[in-house]
């Protein structure tokens, strides 16, 4: 038994490369969850247990997609 990301958050991150284009999104995927075939070919940065893995990481897509990131 896998967890999995609930069909309506799914089509939320849709909405989003929508209304953001798919170079302004990016989803962030703990590992133990179930990826869905919803997201095939899209970006996400995996992590093991918590987003503190994975801060750099995000740090630098929110900088190249030109938002202002203070720290």
């Amino acid at each position: 038994m896998q967890y999995r990301a609930r069909k309506n958050v799914i089509f939320e991150l849709g909405f989003f490369y929508g209304k953001l284009g798919r170079s302004n999104v990016c989803c962030l995927l703990k590992q133990s969850v179930e990826k869905s075939s919803d997201l095939d070919g899209i970006a996400y940065i995996p992590f093991t247990e918590s987003i503190d893995e994975i801060e750099y990481d995000t740090l630098k897509e929110l900088r190249e997609s030109n938002l202002k990131v203070k720290i």
